[in-house]
């Protein structure tokens, strides 16, 4: 549907959009951070992506983003970064990854003085945002597309073993309610359904201040760059 395809490299993307990569140390993880950065000293979007095929699809929403400072951020163990097994595994949302997250995010915020983020997660990217946005003040909003929001209905849905060690973003949802959010579900996605959405906003115990939209044209990774800028501009719900 005219996007990128999502087994694409992040460098493949992002290069041609003008982004310029360099890499995080963040605790005992290394991360990688495509930047294209305009106005430092202000806010910046980042993005954080998914896995296998969809590895490509946030680094695609994040060229056609047109903030004046966007970043793709890869996750710990992405890209063939070196990680224990257990990181890729059932600790793969664990307190440790997040934390490394969040201070890639403190690194970024120190390289360029950026006083807030707004964050956007794709698919597994979505899970490891909700849960650094639950640990900040600096962030300013939240938007997710096609994410695993409760990894427990998520595992439930497909039949997979628990994640002992990890953390489950329907665990904060009602801390996350102050926060501006928005959070998309594809109409045709088989793989992260609305019913996981719907489980997280459920738990937030005010549904009606966390706004979840099903996009009727995409689905699991095809579809949303073509309609990524109209999306952005949909309002946010929160502040209760």
């Amino acid at each position: 549907m005219g996007m990128q395809p999502p087994a694409t490299s992040a460098p493949m993307v992002t290069g041609p959009a003008g982004f310029t990569v360099r890499h995080v140390k963040a605790g005992s993880f290394t991360l990688t951070a495509h930047e294209k950065v305009r106005t430092p000293g202000q806010v910046a979007a980042v993005y954080i992506g998914g896995d296998g095929p969809d590895a490509g699809v946030a680094p695609a929403l994040a060229a056609k983003d047109k903030s004046a400072n966007v970043i793709f951020l890869t996750r710990p163990c992405q890209n063939g970064a070196a990680c224990a097994d257990e990181f890729r595994g059932s600790k793969r949302f664990s307190s440790e990854v997040i934390s490394a997250v969040s201070k890639a995010l403190d690194a970024l915020k120190k390289q360029h003085n950026f006083y807030g983020f707004n964050l956007v997660g794709f698919a597994a990217g979505a899970t490891v945002a909700t849960l650094v946005a639950a640990e900040r003040q600096d962030v300013l909003s939240l938007r997710t597309v096609a994410g695993n929001l409760d990894t427990a209905a998520y595992g439930r849905l497909h039949r997979l073993p628990s994640l002992e060690g990890s953390l489950n973003p329907k665990d904060v949802s009602a801390k996350l309610l102050p926060l501006g959010q928005k959070h998309f579900i594809g109409a045709r996605d088989k793989i992260i359904p609305a019913e996981v959405g719907n489980s997280y906003i459920e738990a937030s115990g005010r549904p009606d201040c966390v706004g979840l939209t099903v996009v009727d044209s995409a689905g699991h990774t095809e579809g949303w760059a073509e309609i990524w800028p109209e999306l952005l501009e949909q309002p946010l719900q929160g502040g209760c």
